[in-house]
């Protein structure tokens, strides 16, 4: 289908640094101005706009970069990352987000072998 309007543009990137980009495409030039204008809001205020196949490791390191770089030290911030990478990942890193379940967060503290971040 060809569309009358469209518009690709950069709306975050990923924990490799890569661009993810958000294509906005519509017949209608009110609909598309309105979309453009919400996405590019949403950037401007920080608010990462990704895909359906956001993993949980792709998050947990967006939190981290973002949410907690600024407003921790040095040590508190490695010890966060070395939890993601040890204990998180391994069990449920490579699910989508919108996937996870309680049971899958039950899952990831019963096997933490220190229990001490729960």
């Amino acid at each position: 289908m060809t569309y009358k309007y469209r518009q690709t543009f950069v709306v975050g990137r990923k924990p490799d640094g890569k661009p993810i980009r958000k294509e906005i495409r519509s017949n209608n030039k009110k609909e598309f101005d309105a979309k453009v204008r919400y996405y590019r809001n949403l950037y401007a205020k920080g608010v990462q706009i990704v895909g359906k196949s956001l993993t949980v490791e792709q998050w947990a390191y967006l939190w981290l970069e973002r949410y907690k770089k600024s407003a921790v030290g040095v040590s508190q911030l490695k010890n966060y990352e070395t939890l993601i990478r040890l204990h998180i990942c391994p069990v449920i890193g490579h699910m989508d987000v919108k996937d996870v379940k309680p049971f899958h967060i039950q899952e990831v503290l019963e096997r933490s072998p220190s229990r001490s971040w729960c």
